[in-house]
C-alpha cells in the first residue's frame, strides 16, 4: 500500500471517528475527606470522567493528582470535588454546576 493511500485513509478515518467518553460520580467514603467535609451530613460525590466506559464495572478507586486544586460545587442535592481546572475550562459543567465552588480544597484529599 503506498504512502498516500494510507495517508489519507488516516484522514479519514479521524474524521469520521466519535469518541465515547462519560461523567460518572463515585461517592466519597468519609475516610478519604477532609475533617471539616466528612463531618458534614451531606452526600458528597467525586466526579470523574473517562473516556473507556466500558471499564466502569471493573473500577475499585480514583486517582487524585496530588497538587491539583479541586472544589466543592453543589447540583441539586448532592455535592461533587470537581478538578478546578475542569470546571473552569469546560462549559458544559459550568451550566450544571455554575462557575463558583462551594469551597476550595487543596492537598487535602487523600
Amino acid at each position: 500500500m503506498k504512502l498516500e493511500k494510507v495517508t489519507k485513509t488516516l484522514i479519514f478515518w479521524f474524521f469520521q471517528h466519535k469518541s465515547t467518553a462519560v461523567y460518572v460520580r463515585f461517592e466519597a467514603v468519609k475516610e478519604s475527606l477532609p475533617d471539616d467535609l466528612a463531618s458534614l451530613n451531606i452526600p458528597i460525590y467525586f466526579l470523574s470522567w473517562t473516556t473507556t466506559p466500558w471499564s466502569l464495572a471493573a473500577n475499585r478507586a480514583i486517582a487524585f493528582k496530588i497538587d491539583a486544586i479541586y472544589v466543592l460545587v453543589q447540583h441539586g442535592d448532592g455535592f461533587y470535588i470537581v478538578a478546578e481546572d475542569l470546571l473552569k475550562s469546560n462549559k458544559e459543567l459550568q451550566e450544571i454546576f455554575g462557575e463558583s465552588p462551594v469551597v476550595t480544597i487543596k492537598n487535602q484529599i487523600v
